[in-house]
């Protein structure tokens, strides 16, 4: 997760700990319109030359259903994955306002969502250098209140057999701007880096920094209704390269609101 500082409005992850049902996870998130096409959902970007699996990433496109190889990495649909537990699923009572879906797939590294017990010891043995990742399905985007909370958070999640699970939550709150997520993604065209944040009030679009192999840009991010997600509006980005701003501009086009983006 990103740490964003608040500067002047002006222009200028293995863990498998599984608490309350929320799930730390690496996601994808594909979005953009028009002018942003190129950089959501597989835009341009440098070619990357595809290594070699290792043997352990081979074995599970031997061993488990409907596995693919993408980008580099071997993919293992949720859906079919004999060795895959959904997490608890969220009731729309816990939820203010809609479900924004954001129209994309999730992906996280696999071993990370939780595993059956009948796991065989290899699979749970999987790393990052191993590129085994998990398809989650759809993703979406809403505010989940916990039991007893005064107040609901952000939460990326995911459906299945038309149920939504949560796979990240604490995403900030209506009021609050501070916590912006920052996950990787996969595209058409390679790994994506992703953000997915609150919209500040006054702001009527987003647009966000991105710093490319030779070039500095600014692409405009994709928002939900004004008042989708607990009164609130989220926006969401995916880029292959980096991001270095997040700019928000009211209805005349002017920057209410400027943060950039540290690690």
């Amino acid at each position: 997760m990103s740490v964003l500082v608040r500067v002047s409005p002006e222009p200028t992850r293995r863990d498998r700990g599984v608490v309350a049902a929320a799930v730390a996870a690496t996601l994808l998130v594909i979005a953009g319109p028009m002018l942003a096409a190129a950089w959501n959902d597989g835009g341009p970007g440098v070619p990357i030359e595809e290594p070699p699996l290792p043997e352990s990433a081979q074995r599970v496109l031997a061993e488990l259903p409907d596995s693919y190889q993408a980008g580099g990495m071997v993919v293992v649909p949720a859906a079919s994955d004999p060795y895959f537990i959904w997490p608890g699923g969220v009731g729309h009572d816990r939820v203010d306002g809609e479900v924004v879906g954001l129209g994309v797939r999730g992906l996280t590294e696999y071993g990370v969502l939780p595993s059956a017990g009948a796991t065989p010891g290899w699979l749970l043995n999987l790393g990052p250098a191993d590129n085994v990742y998990s398809d989650v399905g759809p993703l979406s985007f809403a505010c989940v209140r916990w039991p007893g909370a005064e107040r609901c958070t952000g939460a990326l999640l995911a459906e299945h057999d038309g149920d939504h699970h949560i796979l990240r939550a604490g995403i900030g709150s209506p009021t609050s701007l501070e916590l912006v997520t920052r996950t990787m993604g996969f595209g058409s065209g390679g790994r994506r880096d992703v953000w997915v944040g609150w919209m500040p009030p006054g702001a009527a679009s987003v647009w966000v920094t991105v710093v490319g192999h030779q070039t500095i840009r600014d692409v405009p991010g994709r928002t939900s209704g004004p008042a989708a997600v607990s009164g609130r509006a989220v926006w969401w980005v995916t880029s292959p390269d980096a991001v270095s701003a997040v700019s928000f501009r009211d209805v005349q086009g002017h920057v209410v609101e400027r943060i950039t983006v540290g690690d």
